[in-house]
């Protein structure tokens, strides 16, 4: 998801665009607001997934799912404030931190 949005500025600045709640640009819709299609739903079914092949431990993937979502917007929206921060450094710590922290126990 890093990656995309990397490629597709433009497509990440509509996105934002979509996050507030006034013409003016000035104020974000409440938490949540924005997630009206379950974002984190698809993520879910993929790490539930995972778990079934027993390729990850027990969590609950509603929760994990909607951290991973807040790790990664909270990353674009820092390369967004800074556009010379290291996306490829960011998407690729996100990716091990998040395996590593849902990985089975061997």
């Amino acid at each position: 998801m890093i990656g995309y949005q990397r490629e597709h500025r433009r497509h990440v600045r509509v996105i934002t665009e979509m996050l507030l709640d006034d013409h003016g640009g000035t104020r974000l819709k409440n938490p949540g607001g924005h997630d009206t299609a379950n974002r984190w739903q698809a993520l879910a079914d993929l790490l539930a997934e995972g778990q079934r092949a027993g390729s990850f431990r027990d969590f609950d993937v509603q929760i994990v799912s909607l951290a991973v979502g807040g790790a990664i917007d909270g990353v674009i929206g820092h390369w967004l404030a800074h556009p010379d921060f290291d996306l490829d450094a960011a998407e690729a710590e996100v990716e091990t931190f998040t395996l590593n922290a849902l990985e089975a126990a061997p």
